[in-house]
């Protein structure tokens, strides 16, 4: 694909409700799907849907992987968190090749 792209836009949504697991050093572990959906911004075109995702997160609340994921708009995933009383919000992609694909 050689086509001059913009901006690459990142969505993400819930697949399915989290899973709460608590560890003996009192962290949390929220594990669940996430889809993300790939859009290539183009300002002449408009936007050209690339694909779509499925992801596996784990939020540790210690990785801070959580600004990258703002800064390309998934916000849905540390809405639900907050919205579940989590201040501390931070996610980790368990596909590393994913991450890097999506973020690198």
């Amino acid at each position: 694909m050689n086509k001059k792209v913009n901006e690459l836009n990142l969505k993400g949504r819930i697949l399915n409700n989290p899973i709460v697991n608590e560890k003996d050093n009192g962290n949390r572990i929220f594990s669940f799907d996430l889809e993300v959906d790939l859009t290539l911004k183009d300002d002449k075109r408009g936007d050209l849907r690339v694909a779509s995702i499925p992801v596996n997160l784990k939020n540790p609340l210690i990785k801070k992987i959580g600004d990258s994921l703002k800064k390309n708009k998934i916000i849905s995933v540390e809405g639900w968190l907050r919205a579940q009383g989590e201040s501390n919000v931070f996610l980790e992609a368990t596909d590393l090749e994913v991450l890097n694909y999506c973020w690198g």
